[in-house]
């Protein structure tokens, strides 16, 4: 038996009063919810997808959508990505689905294989979201008779984008061709021309594409090349890209190509305009970078 002491005061006085309580053993214990007791959060009695008496996760339906489209639904459904259930977001929540695949905090469904698709002949979904035409255009100042500047008609506008000299490779090969790069930030995905990856003597595995753009949606068979490498001009600054897609050919031109003699006619771009790297007739827009690569 072990002997404690509680003091108790009681106006000015203090007393001392001894008890007696039994020795027992101390153990620090861990408790988490099962995912069973997680789907019960969403007081969710049947599948929200098709109305079944079973959990999303064995639906039939929600495991033929691609794990694009699941988000999709579950973003329309305002579900958690974590668990399912309704009424809360997966940011900080401490209760997510256990991957059977990773082991990690999200549910099996919502997996995503980086390595899928890497043999060839296995064929992989892939959404992405591009702009691929964002343009800003720039009026081009002329000179009036009294040398001040004035803006011509729409028509004779300048569109410029972020494409610059670049070196592209593919990891264990020496081929290394020079072209244009265009970093298009409105892009979740990296694009490469098929004329580049006849340059680079570069082949890939087959996958689906659905690209999503302001005019829609459309899906297509293609091709994805990994392990390229994009550098500066001089070699140096490397690179590695995340998988990129063979297209026909990149939508840009090389009008859109800042250079010193297209951007020097306006003045507040004149102290910048040397600094620009003179244009190479013979390169073309090989590769458009999307926000995907870091």
């Amino acid at each position: 038996m072990q002997r404690s002491y509680v003091s108790v005061t009681v106006g000015n006085k203090k007393t001392d009063h001894a008890f007696k309580k039994d020795k027992v053993a101390s153990f620090a214990t861990s408790v988490s919810l099962h995912e069973s007791t997680v789907r019960k959060a969403g007081c969710q009695n049947s599948c929200q997808l098709c109305q079944h008496d079973h959990d999303l996760e064995e639906c039939e339906a929600f495991l033929g959508k691609s794990v694009d489209d699941r988000r999709v639904f579950l973003k329309e459904n305002r579900m958690c990505f974590g668990c399912f259930a309704h009424g809360h977001i997966s940011k900080g929540w401490l209760h997510k689905r256990r991957c059977k695949t990773c082991a990690k905090l999200h549910p099996t469904t919502l997996h995503v294989d980086s390595c899928k698709g890497r043999d060839e002949g296995q064929v992989a979904d892939v959404t992405v979201h591009t702009t691929a035409v964002s343009q800003y255009r720039l009026p081009v100042p002329t000179e009036s008779t009294t040398g001040t500047s004035s803006t011509p008609s729409s028509g004779d506008s300048a569109v410029f984008q972020g494409i610059i000299p670049v070196r592209v490779r593919q990891k264990g090969s020496d081929v290394c061709v020079n072209t244009y790069g265009f970093y298009d930030n409105g892009s979740t995905g990296c694009f490469i021309s098929e004329k580049l990856c006849d340059q680079l003597q570069v082949s890939g595995a087959p996958t689906r594409l659905l690209m999503k753009t302001m005019n829609g949606c459309s899906r297509s068979d293609g091709t994805v090349v990994r392990d390229l490498v994009v550098t500066d001009s001089e070699g140096q600054n490397a690179v590695e890209l995340p998988d990129v897609f063979a297209y026909k050919e990149i939508p840009a031109n090389a009008r859109q190509i800042a250079t010193e003699e297209s951007i020097v006619r306006w003045p507040h771009l004149d102290r910048i305009s040397s600094q620009l790297p003179k244009f190479d007739p013979g390169s073309h827009i090989g590769i458009l970078v999307g926000n995907n690569c870091p």
